[in-house]
């Protein structure tokens, strides 16, 4: 499976039936979540925990697949790009918005040893197994078009400018699988609280995608959407693994 593209486009020619057969992960499958935030001068491509920063792990620079960078105009623009067991972006060219392409490789579940970094083809008891990408999307300042979509196979689409919302206001957003609405998606709209923390909010999307996220009082907000989507022809493994992320620091 060396392109995603290629996969996904033929995928996307039965998309209807994808949308109707897609199903939430196993929470224990997938934990880790992707996402960049601000450091100093950098933005940083994370895979780990949120809430707990220990957990956090380093990878190698081939799991960044693609890095992108735009200005409040939605303009591409250049960035450098670096990478010291984690993928850094330089912000002297002051980005709006960064994207991020993290591919999290196969992973499958054997009966006897859990969860292992290998496709179902090669563990022979393996029950479950999988193919993982991840896709960030870190909002540093306002933008002329927040609910452009930018054709990950799973995105999170701010309707409004996630920079202008303050805490405890509502931010609407769309979750889009291939291209088209996503109904019925879990949307976490405060990853640093634990996925399965008590106080964790989760929102369902309607018909046309979108859910209503109150934004958390917290000075960096991460909002998350994840989804499996099965790959009967597959040889390797059973489904595609998806998860997106949006971070922004809300208005005060």
């Amino acid at each position: 499976m060396k392109s995603l593209w290629r996969k996904s486009a033929s995928i996307r020619s039965g998309a209807a039936a994808i949308l109707a057969a897609a199903a939430m992960i196993s929470a224990d499958a997938m934990a880790h979540s992707a996402w960049l935030e601000v450091r100093g001068d950098k933005a940083v491509l994370v895979d780990g925990h949120p809430d707990d920063p220990s957990d956090n792990r380093m990878y190698d620079a081939f799991r960044m697949v693609h890095g992108a960078a735009y200005d409040k105009s939605m303009n591409a623009m250049s960035v450098k790009v670096e990478h010291d067991g984690e993928t850094k972006f330089d912000l002297k060219g002051k980005p709006a918005l960064l994207t991020a392409h993290f591919n999290n490789g196969f992973w499958s579940k054997s009966e006897s040893e859990g969860w292992l970094r290998k496709p179902g083809s090669q563990v022979p008891d393996a029950i479950d197994s999988m193919y993982s990408h991840k896709y960030a999307k870190l909002y540093m300042a306002p933008v002329s078009q927040p609910d452009k979509v930018l054709g990950h196979p799973l995105e999170i689409v701010p309707l409004t400018d996630p920079s202008k919302v303050k805490p405890g206001e509502v931010l609407k957003v769309r979750v889009t699988l291939f291209g088209e609405p996503l109904a019925n998606a879990e949307v976490i709209g405060d990853v640093h609280v634990g996925h399965d923390a008590s106080d964790s909010v989760t929102v369902l999307t309607d018909e046309a995608g979108i859910a209503s996220i109150e934004v958390a009082s917290r000075p960096f907000v991460i909002i998350e959407a994840k989804r499996s989507v099965g790959l009967s022809a597959d040889p390797h493994v059973k489904s595609l693994f998806l998860a997106a992320t949006i971070g922004f620091h809300p208005a005060r």
